[in-house]
């Protein structure tokens, strides 16, 4: 709602360039994010790992 009660609206063009950034972006992303956990979890020696809490 804009002022005075009037009502504005745009046309969304999604095209397959974005869909594909967007996506390969979103695949980094994850990746980086569950990776760098890992790698620091390999880090531990497997029985203070295991016992650990939280």
């Amino acid at each position: 709602m804009g002022a005075n009660h009037t009502k504005m609206a745009f046309q969304l063009n999604v095209s397959g360039a974005v869909i594909l950034t967007a996506g390969l972006l979103g695949l980094a992303i994850g990746i980086l994010g569950g990776a760098l956990p890992a790698i620091a979890a390999t880090r531990l020696p497997l029985t203070s790992a295991l016992r650990a809490r939280g």
